[in-house]
């Protein structure tokens, strides 16, 4: 892949639910190629589908914690919420991987905003019977925040 970028291969193209190339890394927890397409392509980090989700919204709810963690630490916007209203961390709550909503809140997620159901990320996690999750977020939220 290096290779391929290093001779001007195109990164912005999207398949046809507007997914860019760090999106679908993302989603797959691929961290190296979200890194090596991150060097080669300004902005990529940030781009949406046409649901308006990131690649950090599709990181976190396909339960990949250090593609989270690597494009929050590059730049990605840690509040963006989809057409839904949606963040990454409701993404997590709802799928239910406690890991990704940690190291979200841990990176200076809100566990406070609503979705457009009116729901919060721990709310969120309840709702889809994911109790634990919401337990564990709830509790990493209390810490960061008296810190």
């Amino acid at each position: 892949m290096a290779l391929l970028l290093d001779e001007g291969a195109v990164t912005e193209h999207t398949d046809f639910k507007g997914r860019s190339a760090v999106y679908i890394a993302a989603a797959h927890g691929h961290v190296q190629t979200i890194s090596l397409l991150h060097e080669h392509s300004e902005g990529a980090l940030d781009t949406r589908d046409h649901g308006g989700q990131t690649p950090l919204h599709a990181a976190a709810g396909n339960g990949h914690a250090q593609c989270c963690l690597f494009l929050l630490q590059n730049g990605s916007s840690i509040h963006a919420g989809d057409d839904k209203g949606r963040t990454a961390l409701h993404c997590a709550a709802y799928a239910g991987h406690t890991l990704c909503g940690i190291t979200i809140i841990r990176m200076g997620g809100s566990a406070d905003m609503l979705d457009k159901q009116e729901r919060t990320a721990v709310t969120a996690a309840v709702s889809a019977g994911h109790r634990e999750c919401a337990r564990s977020m709830e509790e990493e939220a209390r810490r960061v925040v008296t810190e």
